[in-house]
């Protein structure tokens, strides 16, 4: 990571997902980065603003069953991060937090699994 983009990821983490999300992620697509960081609920808008030539990264993936008391407050669903056009997504407490971890992982597998294995047959 090169200076510019450090200052990018700190002015970026200090605005922490205000308006300025478009012309940020701009940047650092200008600048050299392959993606970015982003709520599942900013990926349709940057996709439609900026292309779908990079990768959108979304974490804060929560369960439909989502408590108010989260510190994650931009949170959407497994199948509606993908859907909102995220390439990957990043689940931490609702796996770790869950009384079988395993289970959980591989239930979540499973919702992504069906997710794609229905967008492929749909598009065929």
């Amino acid at each position: 990571m090169n200076n510019q983009q450090a200052k990018l990821i700190l002015q970026a983490y200090r605005l922490g997902g205000q308006d300025a999300t478009d012309p940020l992620c701009q940047e650092a697509l200008e600048i050299g980065c392959d993606g970015v960081i982003s709520s599942g609920i900013e990926a349709p808008k940057l996709r439609g603003d900026l292309g779908g030539n990079f990768l959108i990264i979304s974490p804060g993936i929560r369960p439909v069953e989502n408590t108010l008391i989260d510190d994650q407050k931009r949170t959407v669903d497994v199948e509606q991060a993908f859907l909102n056009g995220a390439d990957y997504i990043v689940i931490g407490r609702p796996i770790r937090k869950a009384p079988n971890p395993k289970a959980k992982a591989e239930e979540i597998q499973s919702r992504i699994s069906r997710l794609f294995d229905g967008s492929r047959a749909g598009g065929q």
